[in-house]
């Protein structure tokens, strides 16, 4: 979770919905798995 929020937190806000739609996408299995 560290790494991610680091990633996050150097995306500009800008961006920041359209990345978190594709990463929950991508790793919705991480998450459900986690």
């Amino acid at each position: 979770m560290l790494l991610v929020s680091r990633f996050l937190n150097a995306i500009d806000p800008f961006n920041l919905g359209v990345l978190l739609s594709r990463f929950q996408i991508k790793n919705g299995c991480i998450y459900l798995i986690k």
